[in-house]
């Protein structure tokens, strides 16, 4: 996966991801992130459906940085529980 950041401000993020199945990881962040209180906005969209790169657009009340970061960190920690109880329930 790549990502650029094309855009940044004290409250707006905008981010390009390419090399990873698009829709999965854009519904994803943008679900989490709508989460947090400090998310005004999230969003993303794919240019064109022949085109290898999606665009991930935040606003935030502070920090949009960090609010991505916190998503992301909070996506891993829950696929983190999936997989232990998915392992548990195998037994």
């Amino acid at each position: 996966m790549k990502i650029e950041v094309v855009d940044k401000s004290k409250s707006e993020i905008e981010l390009v991801f390419s090399e990873v199945d698009h829709h999965s990881v854009g519904n994803l962040l943008k679900d989490e992130l709508l989460k947090s209180n400090n998310v005004t906005f999230a969003a993303y969209k794919r240019d064109h459906p022949l085109e290898d790169k999606s665009h991930l657009f935040v606003r935030a009340k502070s920090a949009p940085e960090a609010a991505v970061k916190n998503a992301t960190k909070r996506i891993s920690d829950d696929l983190a529980e999936f997989k232990k109880s998915f392992a548990n329930a195998l037994k």
